[in-house]
């Protein structure tokens, strides 16, 4: 009798969770039952954070309580931002953050209180805290002054006046939230699963997000050599390809709202006509390829632009 074992692990169900899912007949990611393109055309990522703690959308009422919770929670006391002020320069942001939550569970007064209620208030205080902590590190490692949160501000726009010391363009300020919408469920990645298997001991709050945070702090940049056989493989990919074409969806997005953006980034058919995607989700869609559109031969073949100069870095966010 053969015993068949796997390694790691490879067909272990280890949980389930009603957070998020992925349905392939929408192409689309859905968090709580909505699909991530309806929460980021029609919510604040205020919104989508309480989706996400509560299960459901909040009403008008629920919202304004949450926002005021947030807002009053956002403030680091003086000892933990000069801790930040003494952090080495150098630090790895993810390593700077996840020293933060740890210093953020010695003065929270539920942290050894492991009850749902207790739990949420400790989630709520991470979550106003997180963004102040990463600014207030971000300008102390330039020697600059560290900015009060503001109450009267948004979730996007005090992180951009703590960071910039202003809030940019409407614009701007949508972008961010949306990319905040997009980043708000992590489902079983190595960071989750990792906060997962804490929390199964009955630790707290704090120790499991520390632990998730120092799961993938090596995770968040790869520094490729400069010699030929260790560098990034798209660029080998971009050297000998063209026939990287844009999704529907993305092309949609763009279309719907008369973004100037898809003339920089895509080029139009050969066959003519407007931008065109290729169905998103589909391995072999019944498309020609003079049909649709490519990612623009500039981009891959313009050096300054595919590692994202000043100028087009900014043209793209916006």
């Amino acid at each position: 009798m053969s015993e068949d074992i796997k390694k790691g692990l490879l067909g272990i169900v280890v949980d389930e969770t009603t957070i998020s899912h992925v349905v392939p007949e929408l192409s689309a990611l859905t968090y709580r039952g909505y699909t991530v393109q309806e929460l980021c055309d029609k919510c604040d990522f205020e919104e989508v954070a309480y989706l996400v703690l509560h299960g459901e959308l909040p009403n008008k009422a629920q919202l304004k309580k949450f926002i005021k919770e947030e807002r009053s929670e956002r403030k680091l006391s003086k000892q933990i931002l000069n801790d930040i002020q003494k952090m080495p320069k150098n630090a790895h942001p993810m390593d700077v953050i996840r020293t933060c939550v740890s210093l953020m569970a010695l003065e929270d007064k539920d942290t050894k209180d492991n009850s749902p209620k207790a739990n949420m208030r400790k989630a709520m205080r991470i979550f106003a805290k997180t963004p102040t902590a990463v600014a207030a590190y971000f300008r102390s490692r330039k020697g600059k002054k560290i900015i009060s949160p503001d109450k009267k501000l948004s979730f996007s726009e005090n992180f951009f006046k703590m960071m910039f010391n202003k809030v940019p363009d409407k614009e701007i300020v949508r972008a961010f939230d949306i990319s905040l919408i997009l980043y708000a469920e992590h489902s079983f990645n190595v960071s989750t699963f990792t906060a997962r298997t804490i929390t199964s001991s009955l630790s707290d709050i704090h120790s499991a997000i520390t632990g998730a945070i120092g799961s993938v702090s090596e995770n968040i940049e790869y520094p490729y050599l400069s010699e030929d056989t260790n560098d990034n493989p798209w660029q080998d990919r971009f050297e000998t390809r063209e026939d990287y074409a844009l999704s529907d969806i993305f092309v949609a997005h763009l279309s719907n709202h008369n973004d100037p953006r898809i003339t920089e980034y895509a080029e139009l058919p050969a066959s003519g006509g407007d931008y065109t995607g290729v169905p998103y989700g589909v391995a072999n869609p019944n498309v020609l390829q003079a049909e649709v559109s490519f990612i623009d031969s500039d981009i891959i073949y313009d050096g300054t632009r595919i590692t994202g100069s000043k100028n087009y870095s900014v043209l793209f966010k916006r």
